[in-house]
């Protein structure tokens, strides 16, 4: 028989990670593809990855960097994509 504190924790990671590869939606994608087509310069300008882990880089840079301004298509971009996911709550 298993402990109740294992298959509880067992449980708990299963959930975890049901929850951290669920399948995103189409829109959510086609904004994510928008995002690495319309930031590429930006994120070239500042030694970012143009793919996976480009937004991160780019937020950790603006974080540090105040007065950096993205592209307007870049801001625009993001601002599609922050629409679309409070849409999706």
């Amino acid at each position: 028989m298993i402990p109740k504190k294992i298959a509880l924790i067992s449980t708990c990671l299963m959930m975890s990670l049901s929850h951290a590869y669920a399948v995103e939606s189409p829109t959510m994608t086609a904004d994510k593809n928008a995002i690495y087509s319309a930031c590429a310069n930006d994120a070239a300008a500042i030694h970012c990855p143009a793919a996976k882990g480009m937004g991160k880089c780019m937020h950790d840079y603006k974080k540090a960097h105040k007065t950096m301004k993205w592209s307007p298509n870049c801001q625009a971009a993001y601002d599609q994509l922050r629409d679309d996911m409070n849409a999706h709550k």
